[in-house]
């Protein structure tokens, strides 16, 4: 209580009471702590206190005293990076094991060496939801400052470059007592860049460098040059790191379950049960070759459920002919819909409790090893809730499809792999389901509404699916002819994870203007 009065003339006791009002209230909040000199050896204390309360994530901002310095108000007030470092990481230790998200606002990257992917400041602040609205143009507005010129509600990008006009890096010349200066972020000189030890950096590019005051004051001996290149426009462990970049969109969103889950996840069981989904209309020149491949998996804890929709040919036969090793499920009218009969399987895998589910369309088919090779990535990455393979496409052409490195910025604007990707039955759970209004387009509205809960894919690049392609095939019929309506009904099922924009086109039915997210 004697500090905080110290330092920022208010009462904890006053804080504390807040805190355990939203606490009853069943809110989850963020929280903010400024770290100076009076305070960084508490730091431990106050993560422990911060994971009693339901805050899903807490900002250390890094007092930077360089604005005002000039007349004398600073002085005596900003820690030593050095100094700081050991009890926040210790703080950062103690949020992460409780699943809390942490940002570290304003340091040179290599003074939290080892915590890189919760630094933010000048160079990552877009990167930073929260602090900045997701604008993307954090630059000065008509009036010089900070204002509503910048706040324009665009997301974050994903492409690399320079931040944005006033912090690019810059080069200069100088010094600042005996160390020579030959970079500075952002125009006006906020941070410098000493030749030794910066000159031999290899991040320097996604770093914000040192307030030149700190420099006269502390020297650069503490600082250590990166080895490795850290990423082009912010360091690459920053952008997977998701815990800060969810944002709530109602009062009462349980945002302190979703940050811990993806801090935290759940990791498969071992030995976790498969469910493999074959919908199927008319499909009986085809439907003998997709039971089999799922039923000739070297993965053993695997149920096959067929679905058939009603077909008028001889799929029925075909399918009750296996006595054993499948389940089977008829429709009694034809739903035209791939979404309603995959849901079907869905369900009924749930009530045997399957924990991971794969979909097969009746004219396509696996290799005997995909089950495995996909188990056996969901218990290397387990952080993962979907994996994908390769695509070897048969019928039409020829071509492969090779597992591309799973990225969130693009897969809202095309799909990124193939139906018939494994995924955790939770997240189906989540999403309510394939959704039925995008016929033959389904897989992708799923994917991406399961991405916007923060799940993440995982590819592998071996073609283990095998993709029929053919002129009366759903995807050439249907989805090649209407791709516009059926791409423009995806953002209306998910408009909160595009740009504001493309949201705008898509319920004012009109050409989508395609913006980075």
């Amino acid at each position: 209580e004697e500090k905080m009065m110290e330092l920022t003339g208010g009462s904890w006791i006053k804080q504390r009471m807040a805190f355990e009002a939203l606490d009853r209230k069943g809110f989850d909040y963020c929280g903010n702590t400024v770290v100076v000199e009076e305070n960084y050896k508490d730091l431990p204390k106050i993560a422990a206190e911060v994971i009693q309360h339901r805050i899903y994530l807490h900002n250390f901002i890094l007092h930077n005293a360089y604005y005002a310095w000039s007349d004398g108000r600073a002085r005596g007030t900003q820690a030593r990076y050095i100094d700081v470092y050991p009890y926040l990481r210790e703080a950062v230790e103690i949020l992460d094991a409780a699943g809390v998200g942490v940002n570290i606002r304003y340091a040179p990257l290599c003074s939290m060496a080892g915590l890189e992917k919760h630094v933010v400041g000048i160079v990552g602040v877009r990167f930073d939801p929260y602090e900045w609205g997701n604008a993307i143009e954090h630059m000065p507005g008509i009036d010089g400052g900070y204002g509503d010129p910048v706040m324009q509600g665009k997301r974050l990008p994903s492409i690399g470059g320079q931040p944005s006009p006033g912090a690019e890096l810059l080069p200069a010349r100088g010094k600042i007592g005996d160390m020579d200066i030959f970079n500075v972020r952002g125009i006006g000189a906020a941070k410098v860049f000493p030749r030794d030890p910066c000159g031999a950096c290899k991040s320097i590019t996604v770093c914000d460098g040192v307030d030149g005051n700190y420099l006269n004051r502390n020297g650069s001996k503490e600082f250590v040059p990166y080895a490795i290149e850290r990423g082009e426009n912010l360091d690459t462990a920053r952008i997977n790191y998701l815990a800060p970049f969810f944002v709530k969109l109602k009062p009462d969103a349980s945002m302190k379950d979703v940050v811990k889950a993806s801090i935290l996840p759940e990791k498969v069981k071992a030995q976790p049960s498969v469910a493999i989904i074959i919908p199927s209309y008319n499909q009986e020149m085809f439907i003998m070759r997709a039971i089999d491949s799922a039923l000739a998996q070297t993965y053993k804890n695997v149920q096959v459920i067929v679905c058939d929709d009603a077909s008028t040919d001889r799929s029925r036969s075909i399918i009750e002919s296996y006595k054993t090793g499948i389940g089977a499920i008829y429709n009694d009218t034809n739903s035209g819909q791939p979404a309603y009969m995959r849901n079907a399987g869905i369900f009924s895998a749930g009530l045997s409790m399957a924990d991971l589910i794969l979909c097969l369309d009746a004219d396509d088919w696996i290799e005997p090893t995909m089950v495995e090779e996909c188990v056996k990535a969901f218990e290397e990455n387990p952080d993962a809730g979907i994996v994908y393979t390769g695509t070897q496409c048969f019928g039409l052409d020829e071509v492969y499809w090779p597992a591309g490195k799973f990225e969130y910025g693009m897969l809202i604007h095309g799909n990124q792999f193939s139906y018939c990707s494994m995924f955790k039955r939770e997240i189906w759970e989540k999403v309510n389901g394939f959704k039925t209004n995008v016929r033959g387009a389904e897989d992708w509205s799923f994917w991406i509404e399961a991405a916007g809960l923060g799940y993440k894919a995982v590819g592998i690049d071996k073609p283990l699916f095998h993709y029929r392609r053919n002129k009366e095939g759903l995807f050439e019929t249907d989805v090649v002819p209407h791709f516009d309506d059926k791409f423009r009904q995806i953002i209306l099922n998910n408009p909160e994870l595009y740009p504001a924009a493309m949201s705008e086109d898509a319920r004012a039915g009109v050409a989508i203007r395609r913006q980075v997210s």
